[in-house]
């Protein structure tokens, strides 16, 4: 039978949730590696992160970049000669875009420590769980963790693809090779945004530069040696960001929604609508909630 213990315990109360996580960590120090270890690499007391596969990240950068150099061949020297000023947002975007897409790769995404099975002895399934009373007296569950042996933190889970528990797991991202949870959510959303922002930028000034230097009057003839002219490198940038723009703005309002609604990505998929405080609450706890502090991991313990 499954052993319960019922506590009242918030789950936005950091401090006692922190002192759970460190009081489960604390118990199982002296230990060997688990047969299946964590997928990611962690350096600088963990505050750099590779998430599993990440090498897939260097298809999305190609994905990025690839615009931004279609951009500068064409796009910058039609406007250096008659608008230089809109070189300025352009340059602004791409390094606000590139900062917020290395801190969400490479950063801890709030992994939790996991405990460690002592040599090779035999570990029965534990199958106790905690019950949390959150507000409006509604119940929710720490449930054990198989691989990490732990009894998960509220809106925890465990991220197959990197083999960690995750604080606040939304999702593990594909295009940036980490997950995404409860440090780098925010950073996650400020790439979106400012992605969707950059995508605009880039198809409203290509359109505008292509009709620079076009010959009156407009015949498709004109706009043709106008494009000619310009080796079909806009109308090719236009075409490119065009689709990926809708794909990422489409992501930023998907998100928005969650917030709105205070849910993650994994809490949508499995229908867990408990924790959404109202509209302006959600906003405020996403917007000014402290990024914590990491946990210390294995590499960091038995230094």
């Amino acid at each position: 039978m499954d052993k319960e213990t019922t506590s009242i315990l918030s789950p936005y109360n950091e401090e006692e949730k922190r002192i759970l996580i460190n009081t489960d960590c604390k118990n199982s120090f002296y230990s060997l590696y688990h047969e299946t270890p964590p997928r990611s690499k962690h350096w600088c007391h963990s505050h750099c992160l590779l998430g599993g596969g990440f090498y897939k990240n260097f298809f999305s950068m190609a994905l990025f970049f690839f615009p931004t150099v279609l951009y500068c061949i064409s796009t910058i020297p039609s406007f250096y000669r008659v608008y230089p000023m809109l070189i300025v947002p352009f340059l602004l975007l791409f390094i606000i875009v590139c900062i917020f897409y290395f801190k969400t790769c490479y950063s801890n995404p709030g992994i939790i420590p996991r405990k460690y099975r002592i040599g090779n002895g035999n570990y029965e399934l534990n199958n106790s769980k905690i019950n949390v009373i959150l507000p409006d007296n509604i119940v929710a569950s720490r449930k054990f963790c198989i691989t990490c042996l732990i009894n998960k933190p509220l809106r925890c889970s465990h991220c197959r693809i990197c083999n960690n528990c995750v604080e606040e797991f939304d999702h593990h991202c594909p295009w940036l090779g980490n997950c995404i949870g409860r440090r780098n959510y925010k950073s996650y959303i400020g790439i979106v945004f400012f992605c969707s922002v950059y995508l605009f930028y880039l198809i409203i000034t290509s359109f505008i530069s292509l009709f620079i230097g076009i010959q009156y009057p407009l015949t498709w003839t004109s706009f043709f040696d106008s494009w000619k002219s310009h080796w079909f490198v806009e109308p090719l940038t236009c075409i490119y960001c065009v689709p990926c723009f809708g794909l990422v703005f489409t992501l930023l309002l998907f998100h928005i929604y969650q917030i709105s609604r205070g849910i993650t990505t994994n809490e949508r998929i499995k229908k867990r609508y408990i924790y959404n405080q109202g509209f302006i609450k959600n906003w405020i706890k996403f917007l000014f909630r402290p990024i914590p502090p990491i946990y210390p991991l294995f590499k960091n313990i038995f230094k």
